[in-house]
Parts: C-alpha cells; structure tokens; sequence
C-alpha cells in the first residue's frame, strides 16, 4: 500500500532509509530471518507493554 501511495518518493533513498527506521521488517522475510522476527517481536511487544509467551 505504502509503495502504491508514495511511488515516486519511495525511489529515494532517504524514503527508503527512513521506512527502515520506522519499519526495521520493511522489504525482509520475516521467515528467512529469525534474529529480525525476534527483534520486531520484541519491540512490538515492548510497544504494546505485553508478555511474550512460549506455547499455548
């Protein structure tokens, strides 16, 4: 959506480096990357002031 909305603006590099501050996920594979999808867990989890739980 981000892309589709900012097409032009996305081009730029400093776009693209400041969608990576804002969003550190943005353009990876969260499934080819665990060390990533454990930070952006973390923080979204530290964001929302939940727990993080193991199991069901």
């Amino acid at each position: 959506v981000i892309e589709r909305c900012f097409k032009t603006r996305m081009k730029s590099a400093e776009w693209k480096h400041k969608m990576k501050e804002m969003i550190p996920s943005y353009g990876e594979a969260l499934d080819d990357n665990v060390a990533l999808l454990h930070a952006v867990r973390n923080r979204t989890l530290g964001t929302l002031g939940l727990e993080h739980r193991t199991g069901r």
